[in-house]
């Protein structure tokens, strides 16, 4: 028991001591001037900032998630209540509100990611990846060649004929 009542007083010192770090940082105070008003090493003042700036960090993508799945149900009520107008009455401003309604769902979780790129260069040779292109529902270059996920294509023939273009699907 002893043990414990130790650790909880070593844990009430550890936050009232980084609340005092956080508040002398803010007010302007250096590392070394804030790990001597507070009786800790630099160090420990980085770990304590550290360690404080992580909990906000955590408790934002707490709330950040929270909202997400409260946007998430509106649009579950949003959506359930145009579709029968939208599919079975065939309403195109229904439809509208329905397709407005998915497009922002794919906003909210990303699904419609742009599109990402990698370039390397090796001497007069360019490699260029480009991936998660939503317009791209195969993997068929211009030539229609399916190519296992990605296309070969040389990107600018006329000025480089030794760049070639990856474009992954």
């Amino acid at each position: 028991m002893a043990n414990g009542k130790a650790t909880d007083k070593i844990k009430i010192n550890a936050a009232e001591r980084r609340a005092k770090v956080i508040e002398l940082r803010k007010a302007g105070g250096s590392y070394r001037a804030i790990a001597v008003s507070v009786g800790v090493s630099p160090e420990q003042v980085r770990r304590d900032l550290n360690a404080s700036l992580a909990g906000l960090l955590q408790e934002e993508a707490g709330a950040m998630a929270g909202m997400r799945q409260l946007e998430s149900e509106r649009l579950d009520a949003l959506t359930l209540s145009f579709w029968e107008g939208a599919v079975k009455l065939k309403d195109p401003e229904a439809a509208g509100i329905i397709l407005k309604c998915m497009d922002r769902r794919a906003k909210l979780f990303g699904l419609d990611s742009p599109v990402k790129q990698a370039t390397l260069m090796q001497g007069d040779i360019t490699l260029r990846v480009d991936y998660a292109d939503p317009e791209h529902e195969t993997a068929e270059s211009e030539t229609g060649k399916e190519r296992g996920g990605y296309s070969l294509e040389p990107a600018n023939s006329s000025s480089n004929p030794d760049t070639i273009e990856i474009d992954l699907a």
